[in-house]
Parts: structure tokens; C-alpha cells; sequence
């Protein structure tokens, strides 16, 4: 009997958790899409690094929104010693339907020549 009181006890705890996380939260979503709303061009983090860039938006058409937009570039050991930056875009549409599409995305290569960085034609593994 006393496993089934500390279970119980155990869930409603989670339960409040729960709770609690979603109340706190989900001001933070709704004011972050608001922003997104009425900042055309999105938000930018690391802008200008070509091996960290993040940069979120809200995906619009005629009708108004239509979702959110996450392009993130990571850094990646290419062949010859060259550096490649590969970049992924997520898009999180609510309209016409809920869905997300991770099917967007590239990689470039990049070499130093002369102290600077510059694009090479290396194709990314």
C-alpha cells in the first residue's frame, strides 16, 4: 500500500510541475511570436560568423503568417583541412496545416588563402 501512496504522491508532484512550466512558459511563446509579428526581418544571433549564424523569422504570405522559420549553421571538418559550414532550415507551418519541414538546408567549404577565409569549391562529406 505504501508503493501505490508514494506513486500517487510522485505523479500529482509531476503533475504540478507540469503545470507550472506550462503557466511560465507559455507567456514567453506568445510574446516571442508577437515580436516575431512586428520585426519583419526576424532575430539574428551571431550575425556575421559563418560558422555559427541562427537567424529566426515568421514565414509570411498574402494571407498573413504562415509559420516560423530557423536557419542554423554549425561548423564541420570538410576534406583537405578545409572548414565547411553546413546550414539547416526548419520551417514550422501552421497554415494551411500544422507541419514542419526539415528538407532545406546546404553546406559550403571554406579555405584560409592568404590569412582569409575564402569559399572553396571542396564539396562538403
Amino acid at each position: 500500500m505504501a508503493k501505490t501512496g508514494n506513486r500517487r504522491l510522485w505523479l500529482e508532484r509531476l503533475g504540478i510541475a507540469l503545470i507550472t512550466v506550462i503557466a511560465l512558459g507559455a507567456p514567453f511563446v506568445l510574446g516571442f511570436v508577437f515580436y516575431l509579428g512586428i520585426r519583419p526581418e526576424g532575430i539574428t544571433l551571431n550575425e556575421g560568423d559563418l560558422f555559427r549564424e541562427t537567424h529566426v523569422w515568421m514565414q509570411r504570405e498574402r494571407r498573413g503568417p504562415t509559420g516560423i522559420g530557423i536557419q542554423t549553421t554549425r561548423a564541420e571538418a570538410g576534406p583537405n583541412n578545409a572548414q565547411c559550414a553546413r546550414t539547416s532550415l526548419v520551417f514550422l507551418h501552421w497554415r494551411p496545416n500544422l507541419g514542419i519541414d526539415t528538407s532545406g538546408g546546404s553546406c559550403t567549404c571554406y579555405a584560409v588563402e592568404q590569412g582569409q577565409l575564402t569559399a572553396s569549391p571542396l564539396v562538403c562529406q
